[in-house]
Formats: C-alpha cells, structure tokens, sequence
C-alpha cells in the first residue's frame, strides 16, 4: 500500500488518505522518510511511544523538548517498573543510557540548561548520593524552578533522616531561629538535627499539599508546575478527546492505577481515564503517600525522643522532640485531604498526640530549676509550644465532673503559658462547673478579667475590686484543694500544688509595690499577661488586710505538709513518682517558700528558725544551702535577710531576685540578688529574659570572661574584634544601662568594693520587714560581684 500512496502527488493528499485509513503507523513512517521530524514526532505523541516522540524532536533540532521527554520518561518508569509501589526510584533497563541521552542532547542546547539537565540526572540515578551533594541538587533545582528536581531531591534527603540511626544526629542547645540556615549548614557538613529534620519534613509535605491543591482547583495559572509533575510522577499525558479532557495512561500496568474503576476509555492499544477517575486514584494515592510518610517522621521522632531520654540529654532536646511530634501529628489529623486515610491510623496519632503531652512535665519538671534555662524559655515562647500546651488544657477537661489532678494541671499550664483563646476559655468554664471546681471557676474567671458581684461594690477603680476577688478565689480555691480528700483519684500533685501555693505568695506579695521571689518563679511569673502591670493605689489600698491572711495560710500549709509526714509520703506515692528523688525537692521547695514568707511579710522567722532545728528537715537540704542559713542562725533567732537567702538561693542554682513594681528602692543593697526595676520604662519579657540570662562574651587573646548579670550586655549578636568601632559599640552599649552602671564605671579598678553592685536606685529594695537591708547587715562575705565587675573594665581595657 505504501508503494501506491507514495505515488501521490502531493504530501498532503498522501496524509489524508493515510488518516481517514487511521494508519497512523504508515503515516509517522513516511512523515520520518520525508524529513518531516516535527509532524513524525507528533503522530508518536497520538501512539503514546514517547520515547520515539523524543527521537524524532532530536532529529528535528527541538533538544530541549527531546531531553525533557526522556527524563518525564526515566520518572515515570523509575517509580512505576513492573511490581513497584511507586517510590523510591527503581533500576530499569536502559535507565543509564537513557539519562545519558538526555544530557547529549541537553548540551546541545544551552549551557545553562544543560546543567539544568545534570542536576535531574542525578538526582534520577541510582548512585548512592550523600546529603551535602543532595542539597546542592535541591539548591540548583529551586535556583533553575524546576519543582520535579525540587521534590525528589527534599524526598531523598528526607528519606536519609528515616534511615539513619537516632546516633548519628546532632543536637542544638538553643532555639534555631533562622531553620532555613540552620539546614543549609548542617546538611553541607553531612550532618543531621532534629531541625533539619522537622525542616525536610515541611518542605516536601508543603509541596504534597500544593499537588493536592492542583487536584483540586485544576488552576493551571497557579498550580501549572505542580501538575505537571503530578502527570509525570504517574506517567500520564492529558489530550482533548471530544472537546473533553481525558487523561492518557502510559502504563495501564501501574500499580497506582487499580485505584482507578474498570470504566477504562480504551482506543487501539491506548488507554484513557477521564479527569473524575485521575483526579479520585492520584488523591487517594497522595493521601496515602503523605500519610505514610508522615507516620515514618513520627517514629523518627519518637526514636529520637527515646534517645534523648535514655542518654539524659536536657529538657531543651527533649521538648523539641515533643514539640515537633505535636506538630507533624495536628498537621496529620487536621488535614483535608487525608479522607479516609486518617481514620485508618487514628489510633497511632492519638497515641502521638498523647505522647506529645508530655511536653508538661519538661515545662514544668519536679525539680523546677531543671527548666530554668534560657532555651526552655525561650522555646515556650513560640507559637508551637502555646498550641501544644492549649492541647494539654483540651485533654484535661474530658471525662465528666473534673478531678483535682485535672483541675491543678489545667490551671498550672494557664499561669504558666498565658491568656487562653476566648474559644478555649469558654471551654473551661463549662467544664469547671463541678462541685470540687467551683472556686476554681470563679478563679479562672478572674484571671479573664471578669469581676463577681460581691466585689464589684467595694471601689470606683475597676482595678481594685478585681484584685480582691483574684486573691480571694486563688485562696479559697487552693484551700478547698488542700482539705478535700487526697485519697481520691487524680487528686493534684505534690508538685503542681506548690507551684500554685508560690504563684499565690508572689500575687499577694505583688501588692507591696516590690517583692521578693526566685529566679525560676519570676520567670513564670512574667508568662501571666499581667505581670507587667504595676499596682494602682487603690489595688495596694484594698490589698492591705489580705496578705496577713493568705501568708498565714501559706505558713500552715508548710507545717502541715511537714509535720504530717506520713500523710506526704502517701500523697507523694499517689503521684507516680520516684519518693526518693520527690521527697527531697519537696522539702527544699518548702523551705524556700518559708524563707520568701519571712522577707516579704517580716514575719515567720520563727517557722523558719523551728525548720532549721529539725534534723528531719535538714538532712534533706542541700548542704550548701543549709550552710548558708544556718551560718546565720542565733539559738533563739533566725537572722535571716535578704542578703543571705540571696547567697543561699544562688547555692541552689536559683537565684534570689527582687521586682520593683514602681516603688522607691534607693536605700538598700544585695549583691547576689538579681534586681528588676518593672516601674521605668515598659519592658518586654524578651527584654528582662536577657537580663535573667546574661551571655558571655568572649573577650580577646582566648580570655573567657562571664560578665556580672547585673552589667551583662547582650553582645550575642556581634563577636568583638580590635578595632575602634567594636569599642565604640560597647561603650555606647555600657552607656544604655549608665543608670545602673554610673557608679560601677567610676570606681578604680584596685582596692576592696565589697559593696559596688551599681547604682544604689537600681540595685536596692525598700523592706517592710524587721530586719535592715542596709549597709550594716553586710558582711564582706563574698566579693565575687566585685571581682566581675573588675573583669568587665578588663574586657575594655584589653579592647583599647
């Protein structure tokens, strides 16, 4: 037949015979015989050969169009060869060759798409890849846009986390702020982290969710490249059949297609799905892919979690673990396009989600001191650790009529993490309607802002009636806690009631216009919202026959726990935890919450100096706590002041610190104790965060000098060098804090200055107390603040 159609007169006669004979077969031969490459390569295009499609582009000088062709070709056979459930890339046969191809041609067309080209070659091969030449693949990809080269190569890096050995990561000791950066140095070092991990994670889910979004919309103005290698990642090639969109399957044998219904469009040997049946089988197989994926990061975390544990890594490694478990597991069950895919894990995520909780106790641990670090603070001021610890609330407020535990727990992460959404917070209310919550509901209502009628008569300030009905309802809400049965189930926490009897004293102390607390309940102090308000005159006026009662309170409380051993004991068996590590803590906090009764009230002296005659007690401090007070102690008389619980406080890692709230404090001085003016200008938590956790600095000629916290700068953004801007930056810096720092500045640097802690307004307190703070309470007991403070001159010194 060829012979006669040959005999045409023209080309176009010889097309149309061949067509309306349908002998596409013919007609691509004759098309490559007359050297009509393009028309050849598009009756190969109709054929579905796609490989010959790219030959006869070759031939016809189209290199560009020829080596893409091959590589949507390699992807495709790659994730989809006989028996393959899609990834990872598989071997095939004349895979090499085939990539070698497309690189030939790619030369041909330009250097810069030719390297286009080798980047998705090898990212295609099979060759083993390590992680810094992976991220350079994923770099050039995101530099030339190619999202195919883009998604494979963060799916390959994200596979080398899954597969390595919890051993082998790196672990950060502060909060990576700039993550993208923090990727980009680990994995070009061929190193893992948590973060680069979390990091990997986000971008490959992110782009799963914009081919989802593609499957959706089928907006190709702003999904175009995503679906482009949707179609690609499943061999499939879209055509118009009858004025509608059918979908061309390259290889009906793909195991991805049995999602796909028998209703096949079927034309000569070719085999075609509509968009309804495409868009259903690639939904159901991304949702699965993500799904599955996600449940790998999962495990990788748990894994690393585990490890974290086991090998006493600190509460920081551990809570991010936590954290990023949280994160990927709410992503998972909250996401759209799951479908029926999450409800078939549903109780793996509860499992993570339930794991994720315990996010509480490294937030608040039984030795509290433990969270004390600049990085836990830090970490519980992100996004991420608030919704976590919203979780914690949410899981506490199922199960009916609420238990103590609940109620304590709920209310400890409430003062500890800040203001609920008003959503959560209406979710509280209703469950706090039992009979053992109710002055607890009323309390929680206070902390929104909301005042009860009975207070609400008693001043024309809106402030003061809220004040006394906080106060009051905190008391009465602890004192209903402490007397109801501990014998019941769930019942509050040795652990967690303390912390809410300490958050009490320092409310009620709060209203003296300065008070006395520890470095660790300062800093959970300034998570409530308004802490940073100072206290209206008419709060302090309303306030003054409250703190008596509630310090009195307080004080029995101690003794109570104290002298009532065996009921402790029981009550700290109750709780699941360890009583030989529980039992000692508990003593030390308890003692520690007397020593702030006595210089916040000027009281109690007396409960402290029967505490410190008890060896029961005392075997169970700290020594180098004890040594301290007991120093001090006359046989009749706990001489007891500020100044030594500071020393005292700083023996045990948790320094004495002392708030002013606006009140003149120009008179007295304490060295080791940490000051904090809240009454001058409006101050941040950031702000006084750094001050609670001065850096270090390294100064010059590999001198390590750890500047006093008092004069700290926060020089952790600029390393010092010699020359004359780094000096001039840090004058300017010391001359920020002069107000502090005048005095300190203008001392020599030789001689004793026992008593030079800075600017007498910044470093002093004014005391209700009986005891005087001032000069002649002293002792030259320890002259390390001088020390430091001659350090710092020295920094300059070397400097200049």
């Amino acid at each position: 037949m060829m012979k006669y159609v040959r005999a045409f007169h023209s080309m176009d006669l010889r097309r149309n015979f061949l067509k309306s004979l349908d002998c596409l077969d013919e007609l691509l031969l004759l098309e490559d015989e007359s050297g009509n490459f393009l028309e050849a390569a598009e009756i190969a295009k109709l054929r579905g050969d796609i490989l010959l499609e790219a030959d006869l582009l070759g031939k016809a000088v189209h290199f560009k169009e020829a080596s893409l062709l091959i590589l949507w070709h390699v992807l495709a056979n790659s994730l989809w060869v006989s028996g393959s459930r899609g990834w990872p890339l598989k071997q095939f046969k004349h895979k090499e060759e085939l990539l070698a191809k497309a690189k030939l041609l790619a030369k041909k067309e330009s250097d810069i798409f030719y390297e286009v080209v080798c980047t998705e070659v090898n990212i295609l091969s099979n060759e083993q890849t390590k992680l810094p030449e992976l991220k350079q693949y994923f770099n050039a990809s995101r530099q030339h846009k190619s999202v195919r080269g883009e998604i494979l190569s963060v799916r390959k890096i994200l596979d080398a986390h899954l597969h390595s050995d919890t051993s082998k990561y790196e672990w950060e000791s502060e909060l990576v702020v700039d993550l993208i950066k923090h990727a980009e140095d680990r994995i070009s070092q061929n190193q893992l982290s948590v973060e680069t991990l979390i990091y990997f994670w986000n971008l490959w889910k992110d782009n799963i969710v914009k081919i989802f979004e593609y499957l959706e919309t089928q907006d190709v103005s702003k999904y175009v490249s995503y679906g482009e290698f949707c179609l690609n990642y499943f061999g499939i090639r879209r055509r118009f059949k009858n004025l509608n969109m059918v979908y061309l399957l390259l290889n009906s044998d793909a195991d991805w297609v049995r999602d796909i219904d028998d209703r096949f469009i079927q034309s000569r040997k070719l085999v075609f799905a509509d968009a309804r049946q495409f868009v259903s089988a690639a939904r159901s197989h991304w949702g699965a892919e993500l799904l599955d994926v996600g449940t790998k990061v999962l495990k990788t975390f748990e894994a690393l979690y585990n490890f974290s544990t086991m090998n006493s890594l600190s509460l920081f490694c551990q809570s991010m673990c936590l954290i990023h478990i949280f994160e990927v597991t709410k992503f998972l069950m909250e996401s759209k396009f799951l479908g029926n895919k999450y409800h078939d894990t549903r109780t793996t995520l509860q499992n993570f989600l339930k794991l994720s909780t315990g996010y509480l106790e490294k937030v608040f641990p039984l030795d509290w001191r433990k969270s004390l670090t600049e990085n836990m603070i830090s970490l519980r001021g992100t996004e991420l650790s608030r919704k976590l610890l919203e979780e914690v609330i949410r899981g506490n407020l199922k199960g009916g009529e609420l238990t103590y535990g609940q109620i304590g727990r709920v209310v400890t992460v409430w003062l500890g993490s800040g203001k609920p959404t008003n959503e959560l917070y209406k979710e509280i209310v209703k469950t706090f309607d039992g009979n053992s919550s109710w002055n607890w509901k009323a309390f929680v209502k206070n902390l929104n802002g909301n005042v009860e009628l009975e207070f609400s008569h008693r001043s024309n300030s809106g402030e003061a009636p809220k004040v006394v009905s906080l106060v009051y309802n905190f008391h009465k809400a602890l004192e209903d806690t402490y007397n109801a049965n501990w014998r019941t189930y769930d019942y509050i926490s040795p652990s967690c009631f303390l912390y809410l009897v300490d958050r009490l004293l320092i409310l009620v102390s709060y209203f003296q216009g300065f008070f006395y607390t520890t470095k660790s309940s300062f800093v959970e102090w300034l998570f409530y919202p308004q802490s940073y308000d100072n206290p209206s005159a008419s709060s302090v006026n309303e306030m003054q026959s409250s703190p008596g009662r509630t310090f009195d309170y307080v004080a029995h409380i101690v003794l109570q726990l104290l002298d009532n051993m065996q009921d402790t004991v029981e009550w700290i068996g109750k709780s699941n935890v360890d009583f030989n590590y529980c039992y000692p803590l508990l003593v030390l906090r308890l003692v520690v919450i007397v020593c702030l009764l006595c210089v916040n009230s000027g009281k109690y002296f007396d409960v402290l100096l029967g505490l410190l005659r008890r060896d029961d007690i005392t075997s169970e401090l700290p020594r180098e706590f004890l040594v301290v007070l007991q120093r001090r102690r006359k046989p009749n008389y706990a001489n007891i002041n500020a100044n030594i619980l500071a020393e005292a406080f700083k023996n045990i890692g948790d320094p004495l610190v002392i708030v002013s709230l606006g009140k003149d404090c120009s008179k007295y001085l304490c060295p080791d104790a940490i000051f904090v003016d809240m009454g001058g200008a409006t101050q941040c938590r950031e702000d006084i965060i750094r001050m609670l956790f001065p850096r270090n600095i390294t100064a010059p000629q590999s001198q390590n000098v750890e500047l006093d916290q008092n004069v700290a700068l926060d020089m952790s953004d600029k390393k010092l060098e010699k020359n004359t801007s780094t000096i001039v930056e840090l004058w300017k810096r010391f001359q920020l804090r002069r107000p502090r720092l005048e005095t300190f500045l203008n001392k020599p640097s030789e001689g004793n200055h026992t008593n030079d802690v800075g600017e007498a307004s910044d470093t002093s307190i004014t005391s209700k107390t009986q005891y005087n703070m001032g000069a002649d309470n002293i002792k030259a007991e320890d002259t390390s603040d001088s020390g430091e403070g001659n350090q710092g001159l020295r920094i300059l010194a070397t400097l200049v």
